[in-house]
């Protein structure tokens, strides 16, 4: 019976010893993942494809090593896998695809872990490429938070391209009411050009005008 007992608590004490050290392993494999992401985003001096991909696979290996912050490991993977994206593959090949995909499984996965996060809702509706998804998506960050300028802005921009016209306007006014003022400025331009593109020149300079004024706090 002591045997017993003995040889149990050796077991554990192995047990534990491996967990700790897996845990020690998979926080050292995701600091060296988030310098080597960090340091070569898309305009960081000196930045790599090879650097970054290795940044992915250290990240990736902390995860499948128990990693405890999940949503900061998938943001990471979601950064990466963007700059990838965007940054070092051509537009339309399938190295794109396969990056953009990876993003937005990223972006998934940290919806799932914080459903109420606003902004991980945004950057994934943002990338879809399919308009009625994108709406939809755009419209479930406007449910969380009726206030949130960017996707006002999203949505507006959308409409006006797929020729809802007047409702883009409407909403691409309410994101420059709702914005900051230097986000503010930024959506007026963009909303100016569009309204003189249209012929609506008195709006265009109402606009305008509104920018010039001091916005309220």
């Amino acid at each position: 019976m002591r045997r017993f007992w003995v040889v149990l608590v050796v077991l554990l004490t192995i047990g534990l010893a491996s967990t700790i050290a897996a845990a020690e392993s998979a926080q050292e494999h995701f600091e060296k993942g988030k310098q080597l992401i960090e340091s070569n985003c898309a305009d960081c001096m000196g930045s790599t494809k090879e650097a970054l991909k290795q940044g992915v696979t250290e990240v990736s290996k902390a995860l499948e090593l128990g990693y405890g912050d999940k949503v900061a490991a998938y943001k990471l993977l979601a950064d990466a896998y963007n700059t990838l994206a965007v940054v070092y593959s051509e537009p339309g090949s399938e190295e794109e695809k396969i990056y953009s995909t990876a993003r937005q499984d990223a972006y998934l996965r940290l919806i799932d872990l914080d459903p109420q996060n606003v902004q991980f809702k945004y950057e994934y509706a943002i990338n879809l490429s399919d308009n009625t998804k994108q709406l939809a998506a755009l419209q479930d960050v406007l449910k969380l938070n009726p206030k949130y300028p960017d996707a006002h802005f999203a949505i507006g921009m959308l409409l006006t391209r797929t020729g809802q016209v007047d409702e883009g306007i409407v909403e691409l006014k309410k994101a420059v009411q709702l914005a900051d003022t230097d986000q503010a400025k930024l959506f007026g331009r963009r909303l100016i050009d569009i309204l003189y593109g249209l012929g609506r020149d008195a709006e265009a300079k109402q606009v305008l005008e509104d920018l010039k004024k001091e916005k309220k706090p």
